[in-house]
């Protein structure tokens, strides 16, 4: 009985025994828990921009990953981005790359894809939209634009004064002919006249002359003549000009000049800063298209009076039956010299048989200019033949008019 007790508990020892070498061997997960590969994560990336050709970004962000991260790229073809950035399995990443926007790209939303991947191959991609704005229209300009002009700036005297000294002229324009009057030298003032020749480009170009007489002072005679080896040029898009020329006198006229100085006169049209105001007690006078209800325009002219934000126009802009029109101006908000001209209705009154009204033309917007000094005023024309009842359509009208 004793034996086979014994052999009982060897048995069951074995057992046992052979259960744990089984389990150790198998390798069954004890208390451990199972790893889940995940995306790599990222935070900080630029917002959306507008920029312009030839500025420069700087793309940022920070990226994690627990399991290391291996690579970033950034990519827009448009835009010549094709950048990778090898990372050699770091848990983090601050990204700063800075590019420059190519002089020549396409306007337009360009998306930048930025894309980080980690050790087990998996990837995140963010976004970053660069848009690229329309180019500002042409500049179609010529030297005409210095005609009536402000044109103010310095005289630089070379060797005989080093410091310059401020410059006025009013510019006006004849043929190909600028004139400039103002006082343009340090002792005698005169006026100027050049021949402008366009370029190849019609908005700049050279400014050619010869000689202009400045007069006696009762002791001596002046003039100022280019200056030999040195070009005057001007750039009607900018409304500048760079002029040289050398101041000489003499005691008597056919006689030999003597050189004084050598100067630099640098100008610009002075900037416009006008308001709705300059069309107070102005004329303004120009024609009215009539659109669907004859293709002919006619002559219109009004005198304007200003009231607060008022704009009263007074004269004949229908061709049936003149009389006031009065406007509200409102200033851009970007550019005060322009702005909008809103009202509801004016009432033209009665020819005995019907009544007539004037209604701003619904969608279209009228505008003013004060720089141009011009207005452009749609309106419907309306009439009936009693007050109060509904209005009948009799056709739309443009009103373009300037300051004479």
């Amino acid at each position: 009985m004793m034996k086979s007790f014994t052999l009982l508990k060897y048995c069951l020892a074995v057992l046992i025994l052979g259960l744990v070498s089984c389990e150790e061997e198998v390798g069954f997960p004890v208390d451990e828990q199972e790893v889940v590969a995940s995306k790599p994560t990222g935070s900080g990336i630029g917002e959306d921009v507008t920029l312009e050709p030839g500025s420069s970004l700087t793309i940022t962000g920070v990226f994690v990953d627990a399991q290391g991260l291996t690579s970033v790229t950034i990519v827009n073809a448009d835009l010549g981005l094709n950048e990778t950035i090898n990372l050699d399995g770091a848990l983090t990443y601050e990204l700063s790359h800075t590019f420059t926007v190519p002089t020549d790209a396409t306007p337009g939303d360009h998306v930048v894809v930025i894309t980080v991947t980690n050790n087990v191959e998996l990837s995140t991609a963010y976004n970053q939209t660069i848009t690229i704005p329309e180019p500002p229209p042409a500049c179609l300009d010529d030297y005409t634009v210095f005609d009536g002009e402000n044109i103010n700036g310095t005289s630089s005297n070379g060797a005989y004064a080093d410091d310059p000294y401020e410059v006025s002229f009013t510019g006006s324009v004849a043929g190909d002919k600028i004139t400039l009057t103002g006082e343009y030298t340090n002792y005698q003032g005169n006026t100027l006249t050049m021949q402008a020749v366009p370029g190849e480009d019609d908005t700049a170009g050279t400014l050619v002359w010869t000689e202009e007489l400045l007069g006696s002072d009762g002791y001596a005679i002046y003039h100022a003549i280019p200056t030999p080896g040195k070009t005057s040029t001007y750039n009607a898009c900018t409304g500048e000009m760079t002029i040289y020329y050398d101041y000489e006198w003499n005691y008597e006229a056919g006689a030999g000049w003597e050189y004084w100085y050598s100067a630099e006169l640098t100008v610009a049209i002075e900037p416009c800063e006008d308001t709705y105001s300059i069309f107070d007690a102005a004329t303004l006078s120009g024609q009215a298209s009539k659109g669907g209800y004859t293709e002919d325009p006619f002559d219109i002219s009004f005198d304007a009076s200003i009231s607060g934000d008022m704009i009263t126009l007074s004269g004949d802009y229908t061709d049936y039956q003149g009389s006031t029109l009065t406007l509200q101006a409102v200033p851009d908000s970007e550019d005060p010299t322009k702005g909008t001209l809103v009202w509801t209705e004016e009432d033209l009154g009665s020819d005995g048989g019907a009544i007539y009204h004037a209604i701003p033309t619904d969608g279209e917007t009228s505008t003013y200019d004060a720089c141009a000094g011009t207005m452009t005023i749609n309106f419907d024309y309306e009439w009936n033949y009693e007050a109060g009842a509904g209005w009948e359509y009799w056709y739309s009208a443009t009103l373009t008019v300037a300051i004479e």
